[in-house]
């Protein structure tokens, strides 16, 4: 028999990211549409601290270099998971493509 454990309050969050973006607690990102555009919005699931460690060791490069944050970009955009965009051996079923 296999057991599972895990953190509640961390499964919680994770399911609970519409708060994030000034949704209800439990909503999901199902059809929404409009982006966030609070250019100080920085999603649950982007690693801040790491960004600017990186943003730091370009900026002293000598040689200019352009970072593309596209973690930072897609949370702009509520429905943007990869989770559904990326390849499927099997056709998603609209209750997985709503979660």
């Amino acid at each position: 028999m296999l057991e599972i454990e895990f953190e509640t309050n961390m499964l919680k969050h994770y399911f609970d990211r519409s708060i994030d973006w000034g949704g209800e607690p439990g909503q999901n990102c199902y059809n929404e549409t409009t982006l966030i555009e609070d250019t100080n919005y920085w999603g649950s699931d982007c690693w801040r601290s790491i960004m600017e460690v990186i943003g730091g060791v370009f900026g002293g490069s000598k040689v200019p270099i352009t970072f593309l944050n596209i973690t930072q970009l897609s949370s702009y955009r509520k429905d943007a998971h990869t989770s559904i965009y990326k390849k499927q051996w099997n056709p998603l079923t609209p209750e997985q493509e709503a979660n």
